[in-house]
This record gives C-alpha cells, sequence and structure tokens, in this order.
C-alpha cells in the first residue's frame, strides 16, 4: 500500500485478489500489540501472516539514513555504515528497506551512484 498504510481489512482484501505479500513500516507493529523494545527488536525482521498473505515490516531507521542522512557523509563511509547495521542483524533476518516517498538521490552527491556503488561493492565481498 501507498506510504506504508495497512489495515486488517486491507490485508485480507490483498489476498483476496492474489497478493501474496505486502509491506509496511514497522510502527504498525506497537500498534498491533508487539513490543519492540530494545530487547524485542529482532521481531522487525520476522514476516507475519494475515490470512494468505505475508506481511513484512520496514526498518525505519536503516531507511531513514538513507532518505535523510547519508548523503551528508562521504558514499565509501555510508556504505559501509549501512553494511555493518546488516550485518549486526540476526542471521536470517528479513530487513525491508523503503524510502518513505521521498527520492533522496536528487541530494546524493553524483545522484547516489557512487553510495550505491560502493554499496553493492561491499555487500559483493
Amino acid at each position: 500500500p501507498s506510504e506504508g498504510s495497512v489495515s486488517n481489512d486491507v490485508a485480507l482484501l490483498a489476498a483476496s485478489v492474489g497478493f501474496q505479500w505486502m509491506a509496511t513500516d514497522e510502527g504498525i507493529l506497537p500498534k498491533s500489540g508487539v513490543d519492540l523494545g530494545w530487547n524485542n527488536r529482532q521481531r522487525l525482521y520476522h514476516p507475519y501472516r494475515r490470512g494468505a498473505i505475508t506481511v513484512f515490516f520496514r526498518d525505519r531507521t536503516i531507511s531513514d539514513l538513507i532518505g535523510f542522512q547519508y548523503m551528508h557523509a562521504p558514499a565509501t563511509e555510508s556504505a559501509a555504515d549501512l553494511i555493518r547495521r546488516l550485518k549486526e542483524l540476526p542471521e536470517g533476518a528479513h530487513v525491508v528497506i523503503a524510502l518513505d516517498g521521498e527520492n533522496p538521490w536528487d541530494y546524493y552527491p553524483n545522484s547516489g551512484r557512487d553510495f550505491l556503488r560502493r554499496l553493492y561493492e561491499g555487500i559483493e565481498r
């Protein structure tokens, strides 16, 4: 759904028309009774089932770093920070990185190409 808007009815409707999965913001989990306190953060990285549809939740911190912060640092440092954060996640984590409606690439040096190149190079290693 656009901007991560979701409800039980939307999830069931999406499943009824053939969607197999959907993504929304991590802020939905606490509103659904899931504790994401500092010692429960790993719950964010597991898909949830709602009827016949699987729901994934975006990591707002990582997404916002890409959307609002990494453009202010050298591409190599930003990519290394993102890779470090990803490596710190539990094995088997499903990480959703979704930008919140804005297009940050206009604000990155070289339209984000250097950052993305360093990121992909780091992931390949």
